[in-house]
């Protein structure tokens, strides 16, 4: 996604940021396809409605709603995920 979008953006400062995005990104896939495989039972398929909406997201021609639908999306997916797989502490009161 970002590397299509890099040569949209209309400031030099913009496309290195995608760029190095890209790569950041793409660390993140490694990670986290790692982490599946390893410690759960595997990859598992995007939701159908999840895949329309990012499916809207990168069809949209207005690059910073490109950007901005993909960081709420993705980057805020995993939030959630790796909450709930770390263990959780008891107050102390």
């Amino acid at each position: 996604m970002y590397g299509q979008d890099r040569g949209t953006v209309p400031w030099i400062d913009a496309k290195y940021y995608a760029a190095t995005q890209v790569v950041d990104e793409a660390r993140h896939v490694e990670v986290f396809s790692k982490y599946l495989d390893e410690k759960l039972s595997g990859h598992y398929p995007v939701n159908a409605h999840l895949g329309l909406l990012l499916d809207d997201i990168i069809a949209d021609s207005r690059w910073d709603m490109t950007y901005l639908g993909m960081q709420i999306m993705v980057e805020g997916s995993p939030s959630p995920l790796s909450g709930s797989c770390t263990p959780s502490r008891p107050s102390r009161s």
